[in-house]
């Protein structure tokens, strides 16, 4: 069965140190053609084309902490609820930052393009991409945050648990006596609950 792909789709670079040219290979690779694709190097460019063209989709390149603070005005700009962050390299402590932001998932550039592939083709299904050391800061900052810790339900932190150990992910699949669509939703769950905290 074919993806439906959502259209237009909006590249946001603020960075000119981050390479999003694997993330072009990948939307291309998923069939979107150079017409469905729009691309912004500033917050200013990126503000109005999504007022202009009402992108279902957004990829935003983060390269440092101060690029996270721009998630907020984009999100009260759209109508939908996708939103995906694009980070240079791991780090849990950015991709948490922007979780807090309302992201609802995001890809590594770090990884091999069918990873990063994979990684978009689950949010675009509705779920949420989860990374092993991700998992594990998520988990600590749980631990650490009582009002994040009642809201996080115990089978959540099972799989935020299971993620860190770096299981992979069939075996996880069997621990939790769940599909896959369904892990990736609640991975999104997750990463909802974590915004609203």
């Amino acid at each position: 069965m074919a993806m439906m792909l959502p259209v237009p789709i909006l590249i946001i670079r603020p960075s000119a140190d981050l390479d999003l040219s694997k993330i072009d290979a990948v939307i291309q690779a998923l069939g979107y053609h150079q017409d469905m694709v729009l691309y912004a190097d500033h917050e200013h460019d990126a503000a109005a084309i999504i007022e202009q063209h009402l992108p279902n989709l957004i990829l935003y390149g983060v390269a440092s902490p101060v690029h996270v603070e721009f998630i907020s005005r984009i999100k009260q700009k759209l109508y939908n609820d996708q939103f995906i962050t694009v980070v240079a390299l791991s780090s849990a402590p950015l991709i948490y930052s922007a979780l807090l932001q309302g992201i609802d998932s995001y890809l590594l550039l770090e990884q091999p393009i069918e990873d990063l592939s994979e990684s978009l083709k689950i949010a675009l299904r509705g779920g949420a991409y989860l990374h092993s050391d991700v998992a594990q800061y998520l988990l600590d900052q749980i631990h650490q945050n009582s009002l994040l810790m009642n809201k996080i339900h115990p089978q959540e932190q099972q799989l935020l648990s299971l993620f860190a150990q770096n299981m992979p992910f069939e075996q996880i699949l069997q621990h939790l006596q769940s599909h896959d669509f369904q892990v990736h939703q609640m991975v999104r769950q997750i990463y909802r609950k974590i915004a609203q905290s």
